[in-house]
């Protein structure tokens, strides 16, 4: 986080300010909600795994992904690609 403040020319406390100002979340929820976007995209496309699509987003550990996915979408990632029209973007 903080060299993403430095990379930005703020500090870590003005940039949380920021990205809640702003966005409504924290730095952290912002970043989480944009991987799990891409994971539900990437599901969406089809030809990768869970697995894959978990590494590929960051999740060292495919059950972190589920439990992240579950609790963001209420949907286990097999799940996403047939409600992809129905979750809010």
């Amino acid at each position: 986080m903080n060299a993403l403040a430095r990379d930005c020319g703020t500090n870590r406390t003005s940039l949380q300010q920021l990205f809640r100002a702003t966005l409504g979340m924290i730095v952290y929820g912002y970043l989480r909600e944009q991987r799990l976007q891409l994971a539900r995209a990437l599901l969406a496309e089809g030809g990768h795994s869970i697995d894959r699509v978990a590494v590929l987003v960051g999740y060292s550990q495919s059950h972190n992904f589920t439990r992240a996915s579950k609790k963001r979408f209420g949907l286990v990632p097999s799940e996403l690609p047939d409600a992809g029209k129905k979750l809010p973007l």
